[in-house]
Order: structure tokens, then sequence, then C-alpha cells
């Protein structure tokens, strides 16, 4: 499933919001999102301004194709252990972080 996940940054304005696309086999949890906005953000988020919009009918590979980055929510298990605020991020190879994993 694909999502769009959006937040604000703490004290920005509150029209102006940060967004990204995001990759779960199913609904995530909440710990699995406020983890990926965390690590996205580097903590930089305000608390109660993150929102969760599933994009039925799009497809990862062709955003990826696009030049459009998907990151991956970490699995529920991995969540309180080593690794946390490391997701895995999906792109194609014109696009490389060190601090992320390729699909």
């Amino acid at each position: 499933m694909l999502f769009i996940v959006s937040y604000r940054k703490k004290h920005a304005s509150s029209k102006t919001r940060k967004t990204f696309f995001a990759e779960h086999n199913e609904q995530p949890s909440v710990a699995q999102i406020q983890a990926l906005v965390n690590s996205i953000s580097g903590g930089n988020f305000a608390q109660g301004t993150i929102a969760l919009q599933k994009c039925p009918g799009f497809d990862t590979d062709e955003l990826i194709k696009t030049g459009i980055k998907v990151f991956r929510f970490e699995p529920e298990a991995q969540l309180g252990g080593i690794g946390t605020g490391h997701e895995h991020q999906l792109f194609d190879s014109k696009h490389d972080d060190s601090r992320l994993h390729r699909r």
C-alpha cells in the first residue's frame, strides 16, 4: 500500500507542511508512522500534526521511475531496537543516500 505522509515542522507556520510518499504492506501503526516522520524530519516535527492518506491506484515502481522518492515504514518488531531512524528508502539507481537502505 502506498501512502502520502505529511507533517508540520516545529516553529513553522501552520500552513507549511512537509509531505512524502511511504509504502507498507498494510496499514502502519501510529508508532511506525511517528518513527518514519521522526527519521525523515530529524525530529523536527510538531506533535499532533502528522497526517496519513492512502493512495489507491498509485504504483510505487512508477513513482520511483519518475524520480520520486518512496520511503518504507520500518517493521513493527524493529521500532524499539537499534537502527530506529534509518528507514528503508526505495529509489532508482540515480539516487543515493548512504544512511538509507535500498529495496
